[in-house]
């Protein structure tokens, strides 16, 4: 089908669009310092949604730019993961959760799913700015969120949310104050209860537990080893006291009940109370790794150490675990409000958070847990394989670095352009022809069956070239010719001088006797 000119230029509008979207599609870029967000591994990208920054000294939910996503497939070193951050922009009509900080969060990776409830939205504790949805999920497999039914409990900030072995999601602790309900007094600590979600049948549990359990805002839980028990470490009660972290809620998501357990060990092995720290399941040996923290009203100077704390839940016991620092590796020191992703089953990766200086950071760190040691690069969760038609040496895993990204897109850009020019330069020359009243197959035709150089046609240069040897030379003789053209209604006579040579501007054809005259002699 021929394509009209205005197609032409809808070709030509649509190039910007098309490059537009590419860049896009590899767009990286290093986040702004954040702290108080929720992360998850899911399907090989590091997804981190929500945080704060602080604005003097109080931490305010950043208001754009709030969802990123870290590709982990491929073998990486740590300067490339920290720049390799893709902002996830949400399409116009599609669900937005908003700006969010202090709010629980929890992975199902099976579901390939991120849940987020809770939280103060986007204002600060003293605003009436509200979260926009009490809880929403992503899906990373539509790359599109959605909002959870309403529970009915109340909206809290500062709490925990822990996926079971089941994929159902276990909710408790926290704080209703005037950030999450807009209404002034004093912070109230949430009820005793544990929130369950299913979140398959999207079917809310309200499960309450006796004052034996002081409840928390603040704390780290974590599922343990035998897939049923959830263990909350740290944080503060209602009397704005940290918890001493040998007082260890345990809590059955089996049988749904509660247990008390302290945490015994050296004076010295025991970790110093603290919030906003982190805690994660080793893989290999099964025990509690916490890393990270603050304090709280008087203890308000953060933790000075970066060492890691092993919690064993065999013997309920605590070990403090030393670091090795390689040369140029000092990890992060002092650091809170960070997230903690198990990438393998051997490198822990510690992520945003704020730093001793009092400071959201962007920074990246990465642990080996099977020789605690900081270490500057992943392995890949899913890297290329020998023999896949790539590469097998060092460089061919690690992503494109910035330079080769804009190569690849200036090549693209030229590309369309040519194509673009291409297909305009072919309408319009074919446009042209058809205005002339001659198609491009009769105008090849003609040419070649009558096309003549010098007067001669290949098949019938022999008997060409003996009627033209017949004329006396410097003869001023004449050839009256009748050109008929089977593309034309018409004929037309016309007088051609020809040389002896038979050279002439005229095709070829054969006359007869008639045709030549002869001057007279005057």
């Amino acid at each position: 089908m021929l394509l009209s000119k205005s197609h032409s230029f809808n070709l030509i509008a649509l190039a910007p669009i098309f490059l537009n979207n590419f860049i896009s599609s590899v767009h990286a870029e290093t986040p702004s310092g954040r702290t108080n967000l929720g992360c998850a591994l899911l399907s090989d990208r590091i997804y981190c949604y929500g945080g704060g920054e602080y604005s003097t000294a109080t931490v305010t939910a950043i208001s754009s730019n709030y969802f990123y996503s870290l590709n982990v497939s491929e073998n990486m070193s740590l300067d490339q993961m920290r720049s390799a951050w893709e902002p996830i922009d949400i399409p116009s009509g599609q669900l937005d959760p908003g700006p969010n900080v202090h709010f629980a969060s929890a992975a199902l990776p099976e579901l390939n799913t991120l849940f987020v409830d809770g939280g103060w939205g986007p204002g600060d504790h003293t605003s009436s700015e509200l979260i926009k949805y009490r809880s929403v999920m992503f899906n990373a497999s539509t790359n599109a969120w959605e909002e959870v039914s309403d529970g009915d409990y109340t909206t809290v900030s500062h709490h925990c949310a822990v996926t079971d072995a089941q994929n159902q999601i276990q909710i408790t602790g926290g704080v209703n104050d005037q950030s999450v309900n807009a209404t002034a007094g004093l912070e109230t600590i949430f009820p005793h209860e544990v929130i369950e979600l299913d979140v398959v049948f999207s079917s809310w549990f309200i499960r309450r537990f006796d004052d034996a359990i002081p409840a928390r805002a603040s704390a780290a839980a974590v599922l343990g080893k035998d897939r049923r028990s959830i263990y909350y470490i740290g944080g503060y009660t209602n009397d704005s006291q940290l918890v001493s972290m040998t007082e260890i809620p345990i809590y059955d998501s089996v049988n749904r009940e509660w247990s008390a357990s302290n945490g015994t060990s050296s004076t010295t092995d025991v970790p110093s109370p603290r919030m906003w720290h982190t805690v994660t399941l080793h893989p290999t040996t099964g025990e509690i790794l916490l890393f990270g923290g603050t304090g709280k009203g008087e203890n308000t100077v953060p933790i000075t150490n970066d060492n890691i704390y092993l919690f064993n839940t065999d013997t309920m016991t605590w070990k403090r675990q030393p670091i090795n620092k390689p040369s140029g590796l000092n990890g992060p020191g002092t650091l809170y409000g960070h997230q903690a992703i198990l990438i393998d089953n051997s490198t822990l990766a510690f992520l945003f958070g704020t730093n001793g200086e009092g400071t959201a950071t962007n920074d990246i760190h990465l642990l080996n847990i099977d020789s605690y040691t900081w270490v500057d690069h992943i392995t890949g969760t899913n890297p290329k394989k020998p023999g896949d038609g790539t590469d097998n040496d060092d460089d061919s895993d690690k992503p494109l670095p910035g330079g080769a990204i804009a190569g690849i897109v200036v090549g693209v850009v030229i590309l369309v352009l040519l194509i673009v020019g291409a297909i305009v330069f072919f309408i319009m020359r074919r446009r042209k022809r058809n205005r002339s009243g001659q198609s491009p197959h009769e105008k090849d035709d003609y040419e070649s069956d009558n096309a003549i150089i010098g007067g001669h046609d290949k098949n019938t240069k022999k008997s060409n070239d003996l009627f033209l040897d017949t004329l006396p030379e410097n003869s001023d003789a004449k050839l009256s010719i009748n050109v008929v053209s089977e593309y034309s209604s018409t004929g037309r006579s016309s007088t051609v001088a020809l040389r002896p040579d038979g050279a002439g501007p005229h095709q070829a054809v054969k006359p007869d006797a008639s045709m030549l005259h002869k001057p007279e002699n005057k």
